[in-house]
């Protein structure tokens, strides 16, 4: 039989608790307890619904986030370090959710790609891990040379060059853009024929664009470029 809520709250700290894929909090002695070590953690075991605990940390381990079982603000994996203090509510049957996390030195929450890429959240901070995602950055860009043997100078988010004739230029996007559906930026100069450069999108793919150099605009005109660059905006 699960312990009553009136057991379960305000009954001061209790013994430690070595963390393991189930910290049973079934049997923790108060509803203020310190987790050590660093092993995974999936369940909390199963308490009565309504019961709340404060869970301190000695180290850093990973909580595997659960839709069902171990829902965690921001719906993913959340890490600890040592000293962060979590607020756990158990939702009866072996489900919890967190409902507060205090990191030390109050390190706010990380926003994860789907809230990074839909720009909405407040209160959470972008890591250099998903940046890329927001709308407002560039999912790729490059730099090349584009006379004699073509070749990608550098780049973010590029596989390679395809040189497919004169002035014309077939890139490689390493991650996918989600759809064909997004905006190219393109410049370039040429240095054996000084003069005015006009760039066109020749074509563009989910996994690729393909971008031409001229003099007028149009295929007769078509003129390689020493230096061309390009950058991508988009849903990725």
């Amino acid at each position: 039989m699960g312990k009553r809520t009136e057991d379960l709250i305000l009954t001061g700290q209790g013994s430690n608790i070595v963390s393991n894929s189930t910290v049973d909090l079934a049997s923790a002695t108060g509803n203020y307890v310190i987790v050590t070590g660093t092993t995974t953690i999936t369940s909390f075991g199963t308490v009565q619904a309504g019961a709340i605990y404060f869970l301190e940390f000695q180290g850093a381990l990973t909580i595997n986030y659960n839709a069902t079982s171990m829902i965690i603000p921001g719906s993913e994996n959340l890490g600890t370090g040592a000293g962060d203090v979590l607020m756990v509510l158990s939702l009866g049957s072996g489900n919890w959710r967190v409902v507060g996390v205090f990191k030390r030195g109050t390190v706010p929450l990380v926003a994860n790609d789907s809230e990074v890429a839909a720009a909405t959240a407040t209160g959470r901070y972008i890591s250099p891990s998903n940046a890329q995602k927001h709308p407002s950055a560039a999912k790729a860009w490059g730099k090349f040379s584009g006379e004699g043997t073509a070749a990608i100078d550098d780049d973010y988010n590029i596989a390679s060059i395809t040189d497919n004739g004169t002035g014309d230029y077939t890139f490689t996007i390493d991650v996918d853009m989600a759809s064909a559906d997004y905006a190219v930026v393109a410049m370039g100069k040429r240095d054996s024929t000084p003069g005015p450069v006009i760039q066109w999108i020749h074509t563009l793919a989910a996994g690729s664009v393909r971008i031409a150099y001229g003099t007028d605009g149009a295929p007769s005109s078509a003129e390689d470029v020493n230096e061309g660059t390009f950058v991508i905006f988009g849903d990725q």
